[in-house]
């Protein structure tokens, strides 16, 4: 575990000089919260701090939410509601039309590779891809 706490510090360039930095301890705190972490763990590590927080965030049952997890919530929520929006304006019977056809379409695109397929192997060695 060590090992991923430490994964999260980095090496930053600047310049030509290299300079190590350590994650945040609201990052820590995040993370921490999402892999189940105990404040214990991070104050064996010298993260006292972010050992408060993460004690804090748990009495209080606030779990930290990352910006990205609100975003990919959104776009479920969004997508969900226009696909509602955009079924609402069909009937059942337009629907089920609507995906015969494209079955339809599937399988004749289907048959007709298999056609142009059988058609190459049958023919002469040498006259492939004139088929009709």
């Amino acid at each position: 575990m060590l090992r991923l706490i430490g994964a999260r510090s980095s090496v930053r360039n600047r310049g030509s000089e290299a300079k190590i930095t350590a994650p945040s301890d609201r990052t820590l705190v995040r993370l921490a919260s999402a892999l189940g972490l105990k404040p214990g763990f991070l104050r064996d590590v010298d993260r006292g701090r972010a050992a408060d927080l993460l004690a804090e965030a748990d009495q209080v049952g606030v779990r930290p939410v990352f910006a990205v997890e609100q975003d990919a919530q959104a776009a479920v929520a969004a997508r969900s509601a226009l696909t509602k929006q955009i079924l609402a304006v069909f009937s059942t019977e337009e629907l089920r039309s609507e995906l015969e056809r494209r079955d339809r379409l599937e399988e004749e695109g289907e048959r007709r590779e298999n056609n142009k397929d059988l058609w190459d192997t049958l023919q002469p060695i040498g006259t492939h891809g004139d088929s009709p």
